[in-house]
């Protein structure tokens, strides 16, 4: 039975394979699977799986392994349980590309998928297929540090989940990232609003993480807004200020959708 390795390994074998200019040709991988022409990232990732005697479940209505539109392909991961952040990814595993930024993946001219190669040292390497204005199969490099993941990436989705490997290695210990100390201080609305190293350094992470504030340097109402919105999505109390445990939650929690 195949490896996450023989996955990777397949990708690999058709890099610098082109379809013709355009994201729209007919090319190998939608032929296999019996489909016409047309946008194949999600051809290619559900071809490479069947090629390698390991069909992808039914990813999409009507289609009897894989996907061809991201969104449901994304959907399909979310609905079992099977998604993860992108630091966490695994050879093999399928990436989904928001190129919004919305980290939903619910555009489906804004989306986009691949395989994951490795994950390593806060850097995720990719084979995609359909990829760049020629229309290939191409590998690439994101950074997608621990904590911070790659605003372009949606998230992964855990293709052990999906399919049996043979001698599946054990799923990676969990990334911890360790935040800058907390001063001390909790960081509130106040007048004139707080300002210094650590308010610029929370909200710096902030921004990193796909929340968008009005001003780097000043804990205004914006920022307020934000920590009371992190907070609920994390499950902490929502008090709109920022104490030691939200403060380390903003380096330590996955990233979800802001």
């Amino acid at each position: 039975m195949p490896q996450r390795a023989d996955i990777v390994k397949k990708a690999a074998s058709y890099e610098g394979y082109l379809a013709g200019k355009g994201y729209d040709q007919a090319n190998q991988f939608s032929t296999l699977l019996g489909h016409p022409g047309e946008a194949w990232c999600g051809d290619f990732v559900t071809a490479i799986y069947k090629l390698c005697g390991l069909p992808l479940p039914s990813m999409q209505p009507h289609l009897p392994t894989g996907f061809s539109y991201v969104p449901d392909g994304w959907a399909y991961g979310h609905a079992h349980h099977a998604t993860k952040s992108s630091w966490e990814a695994q050879p093999g595993d399928i990436v989904c590309f928001d190129w919004t930024g919305a980290g939903t993946c619910t555009s489906g001219a804004q989306t986009h998928t691949g395989l994951v190669a490795e994950w390593l040292a806060g850097t995720i390497t990719t084979i995609e297929g359909n990829s760049g204005p020629a229309g290939g199969v191409n590998r690439h490099q994101r950074p997608a540090a621990v904590g911070v993941g790659n605003p372009d990436i949606c998230g992964v989705i855990d293709a052990g989940q999906l399919v049996r490997f043979s001698q599946d290695p054990a799923p990676a210990p969990a990334h911890v990232e360790h935040p800058p100390p907390f001063e001390g201080r909790t960081l509130m609305l106040k007048t004139p609003p707080m300002s210094g190293d650590d308010v610029h350094a929370w909200q710096a992470q902030m921004s990193r993480r796909g929340w968008k504030l009005d001003s780097a340097h000043a804990f205004d109402a914006r920022a307020r807004q934000v920590c009371e919105q992190f907070q609920q999505q994390k499950g902490l109390p929502v008090t709109g200020s920022v104490d030691a445990r939200t403060w380390a939650a903003a380096w330590a929690d996955p990233v979800t959708p802001a």
